[in-house]
């Protein structure tokens, strides 16, 4: 395996220290926070602590045994949560009232007679005509209140 060391100049390692400033500030605040006391061990363990205690699990394999069970109740929980979302999304397509369909058209799709008398109507009375505001009235007639 051939490695080019001609492309890698301090600018291109500069920019790489740019982008990870932050994450390498908040690494550095966090241990020496807490190792100074100002946070109790209990809350916040010093970065020192949990990488020593990381490296301890995964050589030990119980970080591997954890991941897969993490993992796994993971995915378990998607696949409830997808089956679940489906089968809620159907119905709720399927429900006339979540889909806004009037309850009282037919089951082949044309409307009732109630229903096509008025635009305006209520309970197939077509006397009932909707109410103008008196402003619109007056703004029709040219007239200013």
């Amino acid at each position: 395996m051939d490695v080019n060391l001609e492309r890698f100049d301090t600018s291109t390692v500069l920019d790489v220290l740019k982008s990870l400033y932050s994450l390498i500030l908040v690494l550095v605040l966090w241990e020496v926070v807490t190792q100074m006391g100002y946070i109790h061990y209990y809350f916040l363990p010093p970065l020192s602590d949990v990488l020593a205690r990381f490296v301890e699990l995964t050589q030990s394999g119980e970080m591997l045994d954890n991941a897969y069970l993490t993992l796994k109740r993971a995915f378990l929980g998607l696949a409830i949560a997808s089956v679940f979302g489906v089968i809620v999304g159907i119905l709720s397509a399927r429900n006339r009232v979540a889909t806004g369909s009037s309850t009282r058209s037919s089951r082949s799709g044309t409307r009732s007679r109630s229903s096509r008398s008025s635009r305006y109507s209520c309970c197939g009375s077509a006397s009932v005509t909707p109410r103008r505001s008196s402003w619109s009235q007056s703004a029709r007639s040219g007239r200013s209140r």
